[in-house]
């Protein structure tokens, strides 16, 4: 998780017209949030957040056993991180920053043993699952090691220089061409777990 206060890179112009125009910076703000939640799940989706490319998963072929396995139950394979990509969120607060991160608990508990790394036990469901795709574990191995896999600061490094410019732009054309309409307001506000 982290949070993003545009007022530490603002040219002065910008300043003044986050305080002149407070609903403009609400809406840049939110804006930038819902931007920055976008490029996160893309930087998921390529592997590769920030240009720094996730540790190796599994080696392909025992994937492909195991993704063999799965679509003969009707399941389907795992992307990367599995379903993390969707658990990336924005909150605006009313202080006026944004926070990004992990939208639950349990994406919390699961992105940060991804990101950090982390030994997990391997369990009697696990071994039966490998064991069906024809994949062996050695009986005497206790644990899997999950290499660290950093997503959330490399998407930072790169994000967070560009927030201020990408505020500006938006207040700039909410200025000049105005402010958009919010046809339909949604009720659903996002909480940032971590």
């Amino acid at each position: 998780m982290y949070s993003v206060t545009v007022e530490d890179e603002a040219t002065p112009w910008l300043l003044w017209a986050m305080n002149e125009f407070p609903d403009f910076r609400r809406k840049a703000l939110k804006s930038l949030g819902w931007y920055m939640q976008k490029e996160i799940k893309k930087g998921i989706k390529s592997r590769a957040p920030g240009g720094r490319a996730y540790a190796p998963f599994l080696p392909a072929k025992v994937r492909r056993k195991l993704d063999e396995a799965f679509d003969k139950k009707g399941k389907r394979s795992y992307a990367p991180l599995g379903g993390l990509a969707k658990a990336v969120g924005y909150q605006y607060k009313s202080s006026g920053d944004v926070v990004v991160g992990w939208l639950s608990d349990s994406a919390v508990r699961l992105g940060t043993k991804q990101e950090k790394g982390a030994k997990v036990r391997i369990t009697g469901k696990m071994r039966r699952a490998y064991l069906a795709a024809g994949i062996g574990i050695k009986p005497g191995r206790k644990e899997v090691v999950i290499p660290a896999r950093p997503t959330i600061e490399p998407m930072s490094d790169v994000l967070v220089p560009k927030a201020a410019g990408y505020v500006e732009e938006k207040i700039w054309g909410y200025l000049t061409k105005g402010s958009p309409i919010n046809v339909l307001k949604s009720r659903r506000k996002y909480v940032v777990r971590g």
